[in-house]
């Protein structure tokens, strides 16, 4: 399943471009809200309430099989329903927003996935390393003026936490396209090309473009197709399952069936003991047999100095003879 996570809500465009991102074969889009600082109850209410229609779910995302060839070859546009997801995007000003984040309830009661937008090194950093967020998208229309730290990106990483870049401002400027090539190079190179989404913030059908297409653009970055697919297939459903997962309060488990390869199962035979079932005690014959030795051992010396005393004794009277005698 194909997903474009950025797309931002307008009222009259949106469902243009939704209706031609199923035609072009993506099976999830998340509508985007974007604010600037702090967020307000307010901005719950933006975008429709379409949260019942589609609510995440790990099993209809992970069971889901591909389309066959000839269904494929038969209707090429996409029939299965898509899927949408509320999105929030939060452009940081402040370190202490991200605290403010991180103790919002109402963010994650009301938005499916949470992203964040840097503005400088600082809250970088501090979105890196404590931001409770699914992705982190980075400004692509001008030079960003911060570095990308390997060491910094990786706090991200080890939390499941995405990097997201948006292809449709190179389209609509092309003095932008270096800095977003630019942009995706130095964070391949930290990122090593994982953890990383490449969305279309389209605001019309026009800067809409298909997923071979985007893979075919990966090749600007030094990625090849199989890599560059991944960047709106395998990295977006990963980045959908952390968000489920981080909706879910902790200490509760949720188990999710995988279609993947099924686990060696054991017989009864193998479960079945071999033998009694009585714990047996502990064999102490290699201990008796030391000991034993050791015993016999003494003897030998007792029965030895024994037997030098009593040749000892039968020498003396031999020895008064021969004083005699003389």
């Amino acid at each position: 399943m194909f997903f474009d996570l950025n797309i931002p809500f307008q009222a009259h465009r949106t469902d243009n471009v939704v209706s031609l991102a199923a035609k072009l074969g993506y099976g999830g889009v998340a509508l985007n809200h974007t604010i600037i600082g702090t967020f307000e109850p307010k901005d719950a209410k933006v975008l429709p309430n379409f949260k019942s229609e589609s609510t995440i779910s790990p099993l209809s995302i992970i069971s889901t099989p591909p389309p066959s060839s000839s269904s494929s070859s038969s209707s090429p546009i996409h029939t299965t329903p898509i899927k949408k997801y509320r999105r929030l995007t939060i452009v940081l000003n402040e370190v202490s927003q991200v605290t403010h984040l991180n103790s919002n309830a109402m963010i994650t009661d009301n938005f499916d996935i949470v992203a964040v937008q840097p503005t400088d090194e600082k809250t970088f950093v501090a979105a890196c390393a404590n931001a409770d967020v699914d992705i982190i998208t980075l400004d692509t229309s001008a030079r960003l003026s911060f570095p990308l730290r390997p060491a910094i990106v990786h706090q991200a990483t080890v939390r499941g936490v995405h990097f997201e870049l948006n292809y449709s401002l190179s389209l609509r400027d092309p003095n932008t396209l270096k800095h977003f090539i630019s942009t995706a190079v130095t964070l391949i190179r930290s990122t090593r090309g994982k953890y990383l989404i490449l969305s279309s913030g389209a605001l019309s059908d026009m800067e809409l473009r298909s997923p071979k297409d985007i893979a075919n653009l990966c090749s600007l970055f030094g990625l090849p197709f199989s890599i560059g697919k991944e960047t709106v297939q395998k990295a977006p459903q990963a980045v959908v399952l952390h968000a489920e997962l981080r909706s879910i309060p902790q200490g509760i488990l949720k188990i999710v069936e995988s279609s993947g390869p099924s686990w060696k199962t054991i017989t009864d035979s193998e479960l079945q003991p071999t033998g009694d079932t009585e714990p047996k005690p502990i064999s102490t014959k290699g201990k008796n047999k030391s000991k034993s030795k050791n015993k016999n051992k003494n003897k030998n010396k007792d029965k030895k100095v024994e037997s030098v005393q009593e040749g000892q004794k039968t020498k003396k009277p031999a020895d008064t003879d021969k004083m005699e005698d003389s």
